[in-house]
């Protein structure tokens, strides 16, 4: 039998953004040092009809990874 790539996060063991995106939430958005509001913010943040360079920007705002002066000190 031939090697083939397999996406484990998916039964038909294809790749696809939106299992990423699950297998993520249940990795990062259960926490415990995450309160309420940043656990729904985070649910929210990928279901929208934004542009992805807004979702992309708002995902960094959330962790404080916009570069500004105060973030590389």
């Amino acid at each position: 039998m031939e090697d083939a790539w397999k996406w484990r996060a998916e039964e038909n063991g294809l790749f696809s953004v939106n299992s990423t995106y699950i297998l993520s939430a249940k990795l990062i958005v259960w926490e415990d040092g995450w309160s309420d509001i940043e656990k729904e913010v985070f649910s929210y943040l990928w279901k929208g009809a934004t542009p992805s360079r807004v979702v992309a920007f708002s995902w960094k705002l959330l962790f404080d990874r916009i570069p500004t002066r105060t973030n590389f000190v």
